[in-house]
């Protein structure tokens, strides 16, 4: 889904997907326009090459959709739900607020730059790695057995 949200001078262009809620993306873009319209509008329009290493590759041949899949960036994951469901498989232990932490300090632990971009199988095993710091064993047991019923409904 393409949104666009128009400012005076300033326009932002959204490429959404499904899942993604068109109104808070709007209402999010506005703000960002209202809050920055002066930034945004001294900032140069003139078009300067791109250093950012992308490459187009223009699909004429099977030979070219392989050199496209193997360049391309792993697909983002569903760690956001994710993590939401770890979340609230550990708030049956502990407090939000609590599993929320032990959540931000797992990843600057395993020192996960983007948990993002992550492939599924390590997805499963940060999230596992969470609930392990669940000290009493038969709680992180049927933690871990209703993380894998998450991940089941995740399909992941």
């Amino acid at each position: 889904m393409l949104l666009i949200v128009a400012g005076e001078e300033v326009s932002l262009v959204f490429f959404l997907t499904a899942k993604a809620d068109p109104d808070l993306a709007a209402s999010t873009g506005s703000v960002l326009i209202s809050d920055h319209a002066a930034a945004l509008a001294a900032a140069s329009s003139d078009a300067k090459p791109a250093t950012t290493g992308i490459e187009e590759l223009f699909v004429t041949s099977p030979k070219a959709l392989t050199q496209i899949t193997d360049k391309a960036e792993p697909v983002v994951n569903q760690w956001g739900s994710l993590s939401k469901a770890v979340e609230g498989i550990l708030g049956k232990v502990m407090g939000r607020g609590q599993a929320s932490n032990l959540i931000d300090r797992t990843l600057e632990a395993s020192q996960t730059k983007d948990p993002y971009r992550l492939p599924a199988t390590e997805v499963k095993k940060l999230a596992a790695s969470i609930l392990e710091h669940v000290p009493n064993t038969a709680k992180r047991r049927q933690l871990l057995t209703e993380l894998e019923a998450s991940l089941a409904e995740l399909q992941l």
